[in-house]
């Protein structure tokens, strides 16, 4: 392809016709005939290395982010310093990788966002529409995930992006949802990607340790309705939060129409028992009675989401409300992995105050005896250690702290900060031996959760990667311990 058939909102009066094979990100991996993009703006020497590598195996032509005077005619390739270059990068990569999928769905959130997609995933597929989603848990189409394509991040680069969303159109998906992160966003990693519905789940304190201000990064979440949703877009969002007004008041300027959790959707009525929840919904007036065959209190809010994406997409109401009690639960959220001697054992990703909360007060009502596993991540929100803490403590029956992702940080010091909330918890460091320790002695009055970390694979504790997977090994330790299994 041409560089000006990438390029078109720069006029390139020289080197327009250049041919480029691919576009790349990692000087490593650059080909010759290739693009590289380097997106480093502070470490001077190592973009120099880069440029250096990048030119040695044959690359076209080099953009970068700083100007280096010392490398513009470095072995005589161009080399082009842009203003913008991540929001470039969406650019070239959109003309590189261009798709053809008419309904693409964004779901931003501080949580809610994977539930949400693979709900609304469930739901189109049930309706017999050929949809694909892209988030935390990887890349599908209709009930398979493809494995081809690893779980690299929730919202990866615009080059991957664009072509997912090339590779999903060769196969003729017509629907495709997707998280968005308020780390995208930050990065221009969607600015080329036509929504045709955007969802804002819900706002609250998070990775602050990237955006250092809850302004920031709420400015970050504001941009997918500001700048990102085109004018002819659906924009779905609870109407009861703070920030509500401020999302409204873009969508009627910028006419984007909108659905609104909590008015024009909402759940009248909810309860839980052995069977499932039983659910009745509003929707534009009309009620529903809907049966849901696993504990979705926690998650009602998710699925008023998705069926207010569906309706964002002028789908039969009736028909979208019918197929809610097809849903199945999501991977790594309030997951059951199997029962110990009638107590029921679930896995949830569950890390922030406000989700302890809702996987916690059904179980508790129906009264069971909770017994909770968890750590805290390092980085991120300091302040909520404690709190989860203290949340635990009103609730589980038997708490024990242990190591999550506590990455650079020393565990110890984070697992002291939860139990200032619960002095009574018993502390296991290594998580293993606290999921063996939680399992014991369960009975019929009790449930298991363990908690933090849902379906990741990957523990990193002092810079160090371990696989380790909390299904795997709930499973791995209830072999050894004898007991009556139940699936």
């Amino acid at each position: 392809m041409k560089l000006k058939s990438l390029i078109k909102s720069i006029a390139l009066s020289t080197f327009g016709e250049l041919d480029v094979v691919d576009i790349k990100l990692s000087a490593n991996t650059v080909n010759r005939g290739d693009l590289f993009v380097c997106l480093e703006e502070l470490n001077i020497p190592h973009i120099e290395d880069e440029v250096r590598t990048a030119s040695f195996r044959g690359a076209s032509c080099i953009i970068l982010a700083v100007p280096l005077k010392s490398l513009i005619t470095f072995n005589k390739i161009p080399i082009f310093k842009v203003d913008n270059i991540r929001k470039l990068l969406s650019e070239m990569a959109s003309n590189f990788y261009p798709s053809s999928i008419p309904n693409i769905i964004g779901v931003t959130g501080t949580y809610g966002k994977t539930s949400t997609v693979s709900f609304i995933r469930q739901l189109l597929n049930s309706l017999d529409y050929n949809v694909g989603s892209l988030g935390t848990l990887g890349l599908w189409i209709k009930e398979t995930e493809l494995g081809s394509f690893p779980r690299i991040m929730t919202t990866p680069p615009a080059i991957y992006i664009h072509y997912i969303l090339h590779y999903l159109s060769a196969r003729r998906v017509d629907y495709f949802a997707m998280e968005v992160t308020s780390h995208g966003l930050d990065r221009h990693r969607l600015d080329d990607v036509l929504f045709k519905v955007g969802l804002f789940t819900n706002f609250g304190a998070s990775h602050l340790d990237y955006h250092q201000s809850m302004e920031h990064y709420y400015a970050s979440k504001r941009k997918f309705f500001s700048e990102v949703l085109e004018p002819s877009a659906v924009g779905v969002f609870n109407s009861e939060q703070s920030w509500s007004n401020d999302i409204l008041s873009i969508c009627r300027d910028r006419r984007i129409k909108s659905v609104l959790i909590g008015k024009d959707l909402r759940v009248e009525h909810s309860v839980v028992n052995s069977e499932g929840t039983e659910l009745t919904i509003n929707c534009f007036g009309e009620k529903k009675n809907i049966h849901i065959p696993f504990i979705s209190t926690f998650q009602t809010e998710n699925i008023l989401f998705s069926i207010g994406s569906l309706i964002g997409l002028n789908k039969d109401i009736g028909l979208v409300l019918d197929s809610v009690s097809k849903l199945k639960s999501v991977e790594g959220r309030m997951e059951l992995v199997c029962s110990k001697n009638g107590a029921p054992i679930f896995v949830d990703f569950a890390h922030r105050p406000e989700t302890f909360e809702k996987i916690f007060q059904p179980l508790k009502e129906q009264g069971k005896n909770i017994v909770l596993v968890f750590g805290c991540g390092g980085g991120g929100n300091k302040e909520c250690r404690t709190l989860l803490g203290k949340i635990a403590a009103k609730y589980a029956t038997r708490v024990i702290v242990t190591d999550d992702n506590a990455r650079n940080e020393d565990p110890r010091q984070i697992r002291r900060m939860i139990l200032q909330g619960c002095p009574k918890a018993i502390e296991i460091p290594d998580r293993r031996n606290a999921i063996y320790t939680a399992l014991e002695g369960l009975t019929e009055n009790d449930v298991c959760i363990v908690a933090g970390r849902g379906s990741e694979e990957i523990q990193v504790i002092k810079g160090k990667e371990i696989a380790f997977n909390d299904k795997a090994e709930i499973l791995k330790a209830l072999s050894t311990i004898d007991f009556t299994l139940t699936s």
